[in-house]
């Protein structure tokens, strides 16, 4: 039964590492992307009235941080361009056991892996800069896709596609970084 397991769950990343959503195009006001073999990082970071300096609190649920504004207020980021498996068997785990097709254990089970990974590449009360889409998401919303770098350069959500620890997940046209998450999706 441990055997089944794991080939399902192998099957399910290669399944992941292969999946080709098309190009969406690039937004050329975004630093381009570089990679070691381990992490995703930029050339320099990103900069504008689009772009905030805030600080780490807490993983907030799967995919999703909540960090601290320079105004003292709590923000909720979406890590824009990626989705994770779910941790709970409720109807998310259900879909996504159906899409993969495996049992929705293996789903769970790659749905702890991905969370131990992203929890492991912050700390409480760590410097981030977030990358909004749009002015009005970020002013407005409670809660907004973002793309996070650590002040070293460190492109989060790069880093978590590189590692297989994500999958693309486009939420609007027009995203920036897409085509690189694309690529780090196939290595």
């Amino acid at each position: 039964m441990k055997e089944k397991a794991e080939r399902d769950r192998k099957s399910v990343l290669a399944s992941v590492n292969n999946t080709n959503l098309g190009s969406t195009g690039s937004n050329s006001k975004t630093p381009s992307i570089v990679s070691n073999d381990t992490w995703a990082y930029v050339d320099k970071l990103p900069a504008g009235d689009l772009v905030e300096n805030v600080t780490f609190r807490r993983m907030a649920k799967r995919d999703t941080i909540e960090v601290k504004l320079s105004s003292g207020r709590n923000k909720l980021i979406r890590l824009a361009g990626i989705s994770v498996f779910s941790l709970v068997n409720d109807n998310y785990a259900q879909k996504q056991a159906k899409t993969w097709k495996v049992p929705v254990a293996t789903i769970l089970d790659l749905g702890k892996n991905n969370n131990a990974y992203i929890k492991g590449l912050f700390t409480e009360g760590e410097e981030l800069v977030v990358e909004y889409f749009n002015k009005r998401d970020r002013d407005n919303k409670a809660m907004v896709f973002g793309y996070v770098y650590k002040p070293d350069g460190m492109f989060v959500n790069g880093t978590i596609m590189k590692n297989g620890q994500g999958f693309l997940y486009i939420s609007e046209r027009g995203m920036p970084h897409i085509e690189s998450l694309q690529a780090y999706q196939k290595t």
